[in-house]
């Protein structure tokens, strides 16, 4: 597979993974059930991630502090999610232990 391709097909499925991130997580930790969700705004890393050769995408959306990693997993031709961080969480807490 080229380099242009799968650059595509890396971002087609981080928008595709991005968007159910937004569908999937109707009701976050750090918003009020029953309140409407922002419109993300997104940014998308990548970079190499700790304890492995393979580089890592990282997709962050700083309207709704999240974040999620993911790497593309060549053998099965796939994005494989490495986790999630609600970053508002992480961020009260680092206040707290201030």
């Amino acid at each position: 597979m080229s380099t242009k391709r799968r650059s595509s097909v890396i971002t087609v499925a981080a928008a595709c993974i991005a968007g159910l991130l937004v569908g999937a997580a109707g009701v976050a930790v750090a918003q009020p059930a029953g309140a409407p969700r922002a419109q993300g705004q997104y940014t998308m890393v990548g970079a190499r991630s700790q304890g492995t050769a393979a580089k890592a995408i990282y997709i962050i959306d700083s309207q709704n502090r999240e974040m999620i990693a993911v790497r593309w997993n060549q053998g099965q031709n796939r994005l494989d999610g490495l986790g999630y961080r609600n970053l508002a969480v992480d961020a009260d807490a680092q206040g707290r232990s201030r």
